[in-house]
């Protein structure tokens, strides 16, 4: 089932994140996934490209192994403000978004509780519950 979202900027590339961990699922519940992590990256995509500059400029880098893997940046690090303010005229803006939803049957089992709030926005509400 399709269902249509209008979320902000920063919300749809964190739901996008969010469904990364299930996309290896063989069944209905990793196309969902996969899906919906290709469409709410493409509503988002100057987004992300802003955010990362962003965090390469004001951010550190995680090394691992002795190879940059990515950058972070937290509430803590003196970068914090500057970073804030470069993505506040973008995170708020609002993106539609067509997802694909799934039955509450595809997930028990396979995720844990505590996986499946990660997900809550995708999972269909069972009827009387």
């Amino acid at each position: 089932m399709m269902k249509h979202l209008n979320v902000s900027q920063a919300e749809a590339a964190s739901m996008a994140t969010s469904v990364e961990p299930f996309c290896d699922d063989r069944g209905l519940l990793g196309f969902a996934c996969a899906r919906n992590m290709r469409k709410l990256t493409d509503a988002c995509l100057e987004y992300i490209k802003i955010r990362d500059a962003a965090l390469r400029e004001f951010g550190e880098e995680v090394v691992d192994g002795g190879r940059v893997v990515g950058y972070r940046i937290g509430p803590d690090d003196d970068g914090w403000e500057s970073f804030k303010s470069r993505m506040e005229p973008f995170a708020s803006l609002m993106c539609g978004v067509e997802i694909m939803t799934v039955p509450a049957s595809e997930v028990i089992g396979k995720v844990s509780g505590r996986e499946s709030l990660t997900i809550d926005w995708m999972i269909e509400e069972v009827d009387g519950a």
